[in-house]
């Protein structure tokens, strides 16, 4: 059975949103379904916006 890639750390997402966006590229996201199954995709873009930003609605 193959190796399974590290999830990433808590600290990882613990930085600013402009530098976490890019590293999330190219990363392997991955749902275990309720069958069992695993759903996954790999992050081809993303978005980023800092908390005073306008277009900002975390």
């Amino acid at each position: 059975m193959p190796k399974q890639p590290p999830a990433l750390p808590q600290a990882f997402f613990a930085r600013p949103a402009e530098l976490v966006a890019p590293d999330l590229i190219g990363c392997l996201l991955v749902k275990r379904q309720e069958d069992g199954s695993l759903l996954w995709g790999v992050v081809v873009e993303t978005e980023a916006y800092s908390q005073d930003d306008p277009a900002c609605h975390g």
